[in-house]
């Protein structure tokens, strides 16, 4: 993370924000000009909409994509009520586990495309 984002995060005007949180609207002045700030916390979102910088909430689906590291740490807030994964049929002799712990999920479809690939869809329980 460049020091300039850490600083800004640092001597953020909104005491009240956690560091994570600091650090994310800091990254988004660096970033801007930004059509919007995604955020569903009420704190961050008032910092942010503080620092001039427009916020969204969405009441529907909300799309995130990454790496296996980035989907365990979204699996660890428990905030997931279903998930859309995509299988391409690639062999790549090994990878990470996606789920770190065992999870309570039930099928609810899957679409097999002409490329070989599926997708499943699975309601979480907690």
């Amino acid at each position: 993370m460049p020091r300039a984002i850490r600083r800004a995060a640092a001597h953020d005007p909104a005491p009240a924000l956690r560091a994570l949180d600091a650090i994310h609207l800091a990254a988004a002045i660096d970033l801007s000009p930004i059509d919007a700030f995604v955020s569903y916390d009420e704190r961050q979102g008032a910092a942010v909409r503080l620092a001039g910088l427009r916020t969204v909430r969405s009441d529907g689906y909300l799309l995130a994509q990454g790496g296996v590291h980035f989907a365990r740490s979204l699996v660890e807030t428990g905030l997931i009520d279903e998930y859309r994964l995509v299988v391409h049929p690639v062999i790549l002799g090994g990878g990470e586990r996606l789920f770190a712990a065992p999870l309570t999920i039930e099928p609810v479809s899957s679409t097999a495309f002409s490329s070989g690939a599926v997708a499943h869809v699975f309601a979480a329980h907690p």
